[in-house]
């Protein structure tokens, strides 16, 4: 269960001084993780990192949890941004076994990243920064909702055989079914993201299905 308390036990600067103080711990944090590991991460090496005084760290956050805490969550503000022109900028020409491709390495790319700089507090609170769960630009949907309802346009384009209803449940099995590879990849065994066989036989897996005959 998520420990909403980590998750929110900081306090939101106003003013410029305060923003780039926030700013320099969160940085010092994410400095240490990449360059050291987490084993090495505590308050006083980040405020030491920051250069700033460890009061001025407890003022906004109140332990180290809280500052990875808020790190994962600028880092899915960065992946989402990334995101946005997603639907807009890929050619409505995009091929369903091109869309495939290009879903998976984006979502594999996010896991990695989010995997690698501080592995055991993403496996214990994935479900609150998978990309992928975040709310889509329009507030109706989740990103991987988007995302089915535009693997099911791209094959309704290039499949005309299949109706409105049979592309969206082979988008639907598509999109959930690397979404749960994925998540429990990270959960169970993340160092196998970073093996090339692990992206092949997940798209193996998933274009058999999209190929496949209704």
């Amino acid at each position: 269960m998520i420990n909403q308390q980590v998750l929110l036990s900081r306090r939101i600067p106003s003013q410029q001084r305060s923003k780039k103080i926030v700013a320099d711990i969160v940085n010092a944090c994410r400095k240490i993780l990449k360059e050291q590991g987490s084993d090495v991460l505590n308050t006083n090496y980040i405020a030491e990192v920051a250069e700033v005084n460890i009061g001025s760290l407890y003022r906004w956050f109140d332990n180290k949890e809280s500052i990875v805490a808020y790190t994962y969550e600028l880092m899915v503000g960065e992946e989402i941004d990334s995101l946005m022109p997603l639907f807009d900028e890929i050619s409505q020409d995009v091929k369903p076994d091109e869309a495939i491709i290009y879903m998976v390495d984006i979502l594999l790319t996010a896991q990695k990243r989010f995997v690698k700089l501080h592995q055991y507090f993403y496996q214990k609170y994935q479900a609150q920064y998978y990309v992928g769960s975040q709310p889509y630009v329009d507030g109706q949907q989740s990103w991987m909702q988007a995302a089915s309802k535009w693997i099911s346009d791209v094959i309704g384009r290039h499949h005309h055989e299949l109706n409105a209803e049979q592309c969206q449940f082979k988008a639907f099995i598509l999109t959930r079914a690397i979404e749960g590879v994925m998540l429990s990849a990270v959960t169970d065994n993340p160092h196998i993201l970073e093996q090339d066989k692990f992206r092949e036989e997940l798209l193996k897996l998933a274009l058999l299905y999209l190929f496949s005959p209704d």
